[in-house]
Protein backbone atom coordinates (compact mmCIF):
# COMPACT_ATOMS: atom_id res chain seq x y z
CA UNK A 1 0.00 0.00 0.00
CA UNK A 2 1.04 3.36 -0.49
CA UNK A 3 -0.39 5.12 2.28
CA UNK A 4 -2.13 4.31 5.45
CA UNK A 5 -5.65 6.03 3.51
CA UNK A 6 -5.19 3.18 0.98
CA UNK A 7 -4.76 0.02 3.21
CA UNK A 8 -7.52 1.22 5.58
CA UNK A 9 -10.21 1.66 2.52
CA UNK A 10 -8.62 -1.70 1.28
CA UNK A 11 -9.39 -3.21 4.32
CA UNK A 12 -13.04 -1.30 5.34
CA UNK A 13 -14.97 -4.19 4.48
CA UNK A 14 -12.83 -7.22 5.03
CA UNK A 15 -14.65 -8.62 8.02
CA UNK A 16 -18.11 -8.01 6.55
CA UNK A 17 -16.55 -9.48 2.92
CA UNK A 18 -15.26 -12.19 5.03
CA UNK A 19 -18.51 -13.43 6.89
CA UNK A 20 -20.27 -12.93 3.50
CA UNK A 21 -18.15 -15.84 1.88
CA UNK A 22 -18.44 -17.95 5.11
CA UNK A 23 -22.44 -17.45 4.85
CA UNK A 24 -22.22 -19.18 1.42
CA UNK A 25 -20.84 -22.10 2.19
CA UNK A 26 -22.68 -25.22 2.91
CA UNK A 27 -23.82 -26.14 6.01
CA UNK A 28 -21.41 -29.48 6.51
CA UNK A 29 -18.45 -27.41 6.33
CA UNK A 30 -16.33 -27.99 9.09
CA UNK A 31 -13.16 -27.11 8.72
CA UNK A 32 -10.94 -23.74 7.16
CA UNK A 33 -7.79 -23.43 5.94
CA UNK A 34 -6.13 -19.80 6.07
CA UNK A 35 -2.78 -19.61 4.69
CA UNK A 36 0.03 -16.82 4.00
CA UNK A 37 3.72 -16.44 4.94
CA UNK A 38 2.73 -12.74 6.03
CA UNK A 39 1.44 -13.88 8.72
CA UNK A 40 4.10 -14.98 10.86
CA UNK A 41 6.73 -12.16 9.04
CA UNK A 42 3.96 -9.07 9.67
CA UNK A 43 2.01 -9.70 12.94
CA UNK A 44 4.86 -9.08 15.06
CA UNK A 45 3.51 -7.08 18.01
CA UNK A 46 1.64 -9.40 20.65
CA UNK A 47 -1.19 -7.19 20.22
CA UNK A 48 -1.42 -7.25 16.09
CA UNK A 49 -1.89 -11.30 17.49
CA UNK A 50 -4.42 -10.83 19.61
CA UNK A 51 -6.46 -9.08 17.11
CA UNK A 52 -5.66 -12.48 14.62
CA UNK A 53 -6.84 -14.16 17.57
CA UNK A 54 -10.15 -12.23 18.44
CA UNK A 55 -11.34 -12.04 14.47
CA UNK A 56 -10.92 -15.79 14.35
CA UNK A 57 -12.45 -16.77 17.85
CA UNK A 58 -15.87 -15.09 16.59
CA UNK A 59 -16.01 -17.09 13.86
CA UNK A 60 -14.58 -20.56 14.67
CA UNK A 61 -14.43 -22.98 17.51
CA UNK A 62 -10.76 -23.94 17.30
CA UNK A 63 -8.19 -22.72 15.80
CA UNK A 64 -4.57 -24.11 15.06
CA UNK A 65 -1.32 -22.35 14.07
CA UNK A 66 1.12 -24.50 11.67
CA UNK A 67 4.14 -22.40 11.47
CA UNK A 68 7.35 -23.23 9.58
CA UNK A 69 10.34 -21.90 10.85
CA UNK A 70 13.82 -21.59 8.25
CA UNK A 71 17.15 -21.29 9.45
CA UNK A 72 17.90 -17.68 9.97
CA UNK A 73 20.49 -17.24 7.53
CA UNK A 74 18.78 -19.25 4.37
CA UNK A 75 15.81 -17.10 5.67
CA UNK A 76 17.61 -13.68 4.99
CA UNK A 77 19.43 -15.30 1.69
CA UNK A 78 15.62 -15.94 0.85
CA UNK A 79 14.18 -12.02 1.96
CA UNK A 80 17.21 -11.24 -0.24
CA UNK A 81 16.17 -12.41 -3.08
CA UNK A 82 12.73 -11.55 -2.78
CA UNK A 83 14.52 -7.44 -2.58
CA UNK A 84 16.37 -8.43 -5.67
CA UNK A 85 13.58 -9.36 -7.77
CA UNK A 86 11.54 -6.01 -6.57
CA UNK A 87 14.59 -3.75 -7.65
CA UNK A 88 16.68 -3.40 -5.00
CA UNK A 89 20.30 -2.51 -4.55
CA UNK A 90 21.49 -3.06 -1.65
CA UNK A 91 24.68 -5.56 -1.52
CA UNK A 92 24.14 -8.50 -0.18
CA UNK A 93 27.26 -7.95 2.83
CA UNK A 94 25.06 -4.36 3.47
CA UNK A 95 21.63 -6.43 3.65
CA UNK A 96 23.03 -9.03 6.37
CA UNK A 97 24.83 -6.31 8.46
CA UNK A 98 22.05 -4.29 8.44
CA UNK A 99 18.92 -6.18 8.75
CA UNK A 100 19.97 -9.34 10.03
CA UNK A 101 20.34 -9.24 13.46
CA UNK A 102 18.77 -11.28 16.77
CA UNK A 103 17.13 -8.22 17.42
CA UNK A 104 14.81 -7.84 14.39
CA UNK A 105 11.83 -9.86 15.22
CA UNK A 106 11.73 -12.28 12.22
CA UNK A 107 15.01 -13.23 13.24
CA UNK A 108 14.02 -14.17 16.74
CA UNK A 109 12.53 -17.25 16.45
CA UNK A 110 11.89 -18.12 19.86
CA UNK A 111 10.26 -14.72 20.54
CA UNK A 112 7.94 -15.09 17.55
CA UNK A 113 7.15 -18.69 18.62
CA UNK A 114 6.45 -17.70 22.39
CA UNK A 115 3.88 -14.78 21.55
CA UNK A 116 1.80 -17.12 19.37
CA UNK A 117 2.14 -19.59 22.14
CA UNK A 118 0.69 -17.22 24.53
CA UNK A 119 -2.24 -16.60 22.29
CA UNK A 120 -3.42 -19.45 20.48
CA UNK A 121 -2.40 -21.86 23.24
CA UNK A 122 1.04 -23.87 23.10
CA UNK A 123 -1.27 -27.19 22.07
CA UNK A 124 -2.74 -25.48 19.08
CA UNK A 125 0.66 -24.37 17.85
CA UNK A 126 2.50 -26.85 15.73
CA UNK A 127 6.26 -25.16 15.05
CA UNK A 128 8.11 -27.24 12.50
CA UNK A 129 11.46 -26.65 10.55
CA UNK A 130 11.45 -25.32 6.64
CA UNK A 131 13.79 -27.94 5.64
CA UNK A 132 13.34 -30.38 2.77
CA UNK A 133 14.89 -33.20 5.12
CA UNK A 134 12.89 -32.84 7.94
CA UNK A 135 9.58 -32.81 5.29
CA UNK A 136 7.75 -35.81 4.87
CA UNK A 137 8.88 -37.75 1.72
CA UNK A 138 10.92 -34.25 1.54
CA UNK A 139 7.91 -32.62 0.00
CA UNK A 140 6.36 -29.87 2.18
CA UNK A 141 3.09 -29.61 0.67
CA UNK A 142 2.64 -33.41 1.88
CA UNK A 143 4.04 -32.23 5.47
CA UNK A 144 1.99 -29.36 5.68
CA UNK A 145 -1.24 -31.62 5.03
CA UNK A 146 -0.14 -34.08 7.06
CA UNK A 147 0.72 -31.43 10.04
CA UNK A 148 -3.17 -29.93 9.45
CA UNK A 149 -5.49 -33.54 9.22
CA UNK A 150 -2.53 -36.38 10.34
CA UNK A 151 -5.42 -38.82 10.04
CA UNK A 152 -6.10 -37.83 6.34
CA UNK A 153 -5.20 -39.96 3.50
CA UNK A 154 -4.26 -38.12 -0.03
CA UNK A 155 -3.36 -41.23 -2.57
CA UNK A 156 -4.55 -38.59 -5.82
CA UNK A 157 -2.71 -36.10 -5.18
CA UNK A 158 -0.29 -34.87 -7.77
CA UNK A 159 3.31 -33.91 -6.50
CA UNK A 160 4.86 -34.47 -9.60
CA UNK A 161 5.19 -30.49 -9.82
CA UNK A 162 8.81 -29.03 -9.25
CA UNK A 163 8.90 -26.45 -6.38
CA UNK A 164 8.31 -22.40 -7.73
CA UNK A 165 10.25 -19.51 -6.59
CA UNK A 166 13.31 -20.96 -5.25
CA UNK A 167 16.13 -18.65 -3.85
CA UNK A 168 18.53 -16.97 -6.05
CA UNK A 169 21.90 -18.46 -5.63
CA UNK A 170 24.87 -15.78 -4.65
CA UNK A 171 25.30 -15.10 -8.57
CA UNK A 172 22.02 -14.81 -9.41
CA UNK A 173 21.32 -12.88 -6.80
CA UNK A 174 24.29 -10.25 -7.51
CA UNK A 175 23.17 -10.19 -11.54
CA UNK A 176 19.46 -8.95 -10.49
CA UNK A 177 21.23 -6.09 -8.26
CA UNK A 178 23.42 -4.88 -11.20
CA UNK A 179 20.24 -4.79 -13.68
CA UNK A 180 18.49 -3.02 -10.74
CA UNK A 181 21.33 -0.41 -10.24
CA UNK A 182 21.87 0.30 -14.03
CA UNK A 183 18.78 -0.50 -16.24
CA UNK A 184 15.74 1.80 -14.82
CA UNK A 185 12.51 -0.25 -14.31
CA UNK A 186 10.41 0.85 -17.21
CA UNK A 187 13.43 -0.01 -19.50
CA UNK A 188 14.21 -3.32 -18.92
CA UNK A 189 13.05 -5.85 -21.77
CA UNK A 190 12.14 -9.42 -20.49
CA UNK A 191 13.57 -12.28 -22.63
CA UNK A 192 12.40 -16.30 -22.46
CA UNK A 193 14.41 -19.19 -23.07
CA UNK A 194 12.31 -21.27 -26.09
CA UNK A 195 10.52 -24.30 -24.43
Amino acid sequence: FRSQLEKDLFFSNFEADFDAELAQLPASTHTFLISSEHLSSRLQRKQEIQRLFNFLKKRFETTDVICYFREQFQFALSSYSQIMRGNGTLSLEDYLTESVTPTKPRYNFYERASCWADIFGQENCHFRIYDRTHFSEQDIRLDFMQAAWPTLAFPALDLSRAMSNPSLSALEAELYRQINLHIPPGRRRCCHRPQ
